[in-house]
């Protein structure tokens, strides 16, 4: 998915902690942010994901 080049080099980490990966946006800003079938993620960058960890399982 194309998040924009601003956010090259960043990760990112699904704060309701259903999907596990760590997603890199690549150099032209793109990023493969998976999804467990039937169930919804929501990707933060690793900074405000301490503060915004919804699911603690």
């Amino acid at each position: 998915m194309y998040i924009g080049r601003q956010f090259a080099g960043q990760c990112f980490r699904d704060c309701m902690r259903k999907v596990r990966e760590v997603v890199t946006v690549d150099a032209d800003g793109y990023g493969d942010f998976p999804v467990q079938g039937f169930s919804s993620a929501v990707w933060v960058t690793e900074a405000a994901y301490e503060y915004l960890v919804i699911n603690e399982d």
